[in-house]
């Protein structure tokens, strides 16, 4: 299994138009859609940018828990999270699209 490490050298667009080009599927997501954190484990996003669905998990919100914690890079928050099917993913959540409630 091919690691990408983001040292600085790849842009987050970049990695969002390698992505694009690749026909498989790939265990990685950026989220530019809006999106808060209800503590420091639990993700959720909404696909609509829909607020009020959002704020009460209805909708197009989806949600994960991290495992790892998350660290930042190039305007978004990293983590690595289950997607409830026994998956790891990565996630990319654009920080100018975080809801703070």
């Amino acid at each position: 299994m091919a690691r990408l490490y983001l040292d600085g050298g790849v842009s987050i667009k970049k990695l969002q138009e390698i992505l694009d080009e690749i026909d498989y599927p790939v265990l990685m997501e950026i989220v530019d859609n809006i999106w808060l954190r209800d503590d420091y484990s639990s993700f959720c996003w909404n696909t609509d940018d829909n607020l009020d669905d959002l704020e009460n998990g209805d909708g197009n919100t989806y949600s994960v828990e991290t495992f790892e914690g998350f660290s930042e890079y190039d305007g978004y928050v990293v983590v690595n999270a289950h997607n409830g099917c026994g998956q790891t993913i990565t996630y990319f959540f654009n920080k100018e699209k975080e809801i703070k409630i």
